[in-house]
C-alpha cells in the first residue's frame, strides 16, 4: 500500500473531488471510527440511488432544504444559495444520514447526523434537513420512475453524443478521422 501512494505521489495524481468521493471517504471512515457494525454495501447501494436522485432533482431538493433551513427562499441571498450548493461534504454527510435511514429505519437518522458533525463538523440539523429533502423527493420519484427512467435516457444520450463529437467521432457509424487524445 504504501508504494502504491509513492508512485502516485511521483506522478502527482490527484483524485477529483467529487460527491461520490466525499460520499465514498464520509461512509468508509464513518464506519471505522463511529459504527463498526455498520453495513457498508447496503448502505452505499443505497447512497448510490440516492444520489442519482439528488442529481436528477437537484433544484427541487435545495429548494426544500433552502426552505428548512434559511427560511423564505424569496429572500434568500443567491450567493447563500450557491454556498449551500456548493458544499459536497454536507451532500455527502447528508446521503450517508440518508442511506443509513433506508437500511435501518429513520429512528437512525438522528444519531447518525450528529455523529458525522463530530467527524466533520457539518450540522446536524443541517444534515438531518438534507437527508430528510433527498429522501421526500425520492419518494414522490418511486412514482414518477418512467419519467426518470425517460430522463436518464435523455441524458446518456445526450452525453454519449457529446462525447462523439469531442473525440470527432461520425455519429452515424462511430468512426473516428483520428486517433482520440489521451
Amino acid at each position: 500500500m504504501k508504494s502504491e501512494i509513492r508512485i502516485l505521489k511521483t506522478i502527482d495524481f490527484t483524485i477529483s473531488a467529487t460527491p461520490v468521493v466525499y460520499a465514498e471517504s464520509i461512509l468508509k471512515f464513518f464506519s471505522m471510527t463511529k459504527r463498526p457494525d455498520l453495513h457498508v454495501n447496503s448502505v452505499w447501494s443505497f447512497i448510490c440511488i440516492l444520489m442519482d436522485v439528488m442529481l436528477m432533482e437537484r433544484e427541487t431538493i435545495y429548494n426544500k432544504l433552502i426552505e428548512s433551513i434559511l427560511g423564505d427562499s424569496s429572500r434568500v441571498i443567491e450567493r447563500d444559495k450557491n454556498r449551500l450548493k456548493a458544499d459536497w461534504m454536507l451532500v455527502a454527510c447528508a446521503l450517508v444520514c440518508a442511506g443509513s435511514c433506508c437500511h435501518y429505519g429513520f429512528d437512525i437518522g438522528e444519531p447518525v447526523a450528529k455523529e458525522l458533525e463530530q467527524l466533520f463538523q457539518t450540522p446536524s440539523k443541517d444534515t438531518s434537513e438534507l437527508a430528510i429533502a433527498i429522501l421526500e423527493v425520492a419518494r414522490r420519484a418511486e412514482g414518477r420512475k418512467e419519467n426518470m427512467k425517460r430522463n436518464v435516457n435523455r441524458q446518456v444520450t445526450t452525453a454519449h453524443q457529446e462525447i462523439r463529437f469531442v473525440y470527432g467521432m461520425n455519429p452515424r457509424d462511430g468512426s473516428m478521422p483520428f486517433a482520440a487524445p489521451m
